[in-house]
């Protein structure tokens, strides 16, 4: 799971146990920003929990920066570990390439689907059921409009979104609202999300506990 919290929260929630805190890093072409990821993922990563990764391209030009994101972080990390690419917005292409390297990645979506272009509308179709994350980024990426507010709890309308460009029903894409507020803070219940600590509600990652069906 992943929280943005202000400093006056950072001190209680560093001491959990099982909360481990690294730093936002840009990927803008830095020599040092390289070196400084570099030495994050090699002294940091841990297959037993997921290392989350926010790709962000330029728009029309998405796939060039999960291209050179696996590039950068391949050396660095075993096949076995499990990624998740934080508000994905490549092509299915994209997605092939990192679950060819890391069979064990996931590729989460928010807001942003109500906007993605046909090759991302593509991308999302070709990532399975299994592999499928559903995330609000809040407070930022609302679904409902701009100068609305994001929560958690709008992760309902990300699902529809979601269903609408897999056309899936979106009872299909998540399993009723009982798998709702009992998963808070697990991304599976399978090893991925064991390490997620429950109950953390404040700008977090909202995913289900359960893979969604393909």
């Amino acid at each position: 799971m992943c929280i943005g919290c202000r400093e006056a929260w950072q001190r209680p929630i560093n001491r959990v146990p099982r909360a481990c805190e690294l730093c936002g890093r840009g990927l803008h072409g830095a020599k040092k920003q390289k070196e400084t990821l570099h030495y994050l993922l090699r002294g940091f990563a841990d297959p037993s929990r997921p290392v989350i990764l926010h790709l962000r391209g330029h728009k029309g030009k998405e796939d060039e920066v999960y291209f050179r994101g696996l590039k950068i972080v391949s050396p660095c990390l075993p096949r076995e570990q499990p990624i998740q690419l934080h508000c994905f917005s490549g092509s299915a292409v994209a997605f092939a390439k990192w679950q060819k390297r890391f069979p064990d990645v996931y590729a989460s979506f928010s807001g942003l689907v109500s906007s993605f272009e046909d090759h991302q509308k593509q991308g999302l179709r070709a990532v399975p059921g299994d592999r499928l994350l559903l995330e609000t980024d809040s407070p930022y990426l609302p679904t409902v409009g701009r100068g609305v507010g994001n929560s958690p709890h709008h992760v309902g309308h990300v699902a529809m979104l979601v269903s609408q460009v897999r056309q899936q029903p979106v009872l299909d894409v998540i399993e009723l609202a009982d798998a709702l507020v009992p998963a808070v803070g697990y991304i599976r219940k399978g090893r991925v999300g064991q390490w997620a600590p429950k109950g953390w509600d404040t700008r977090l990652l909202w995913i289900f506990s359960r893979p969604v069906r393909p």
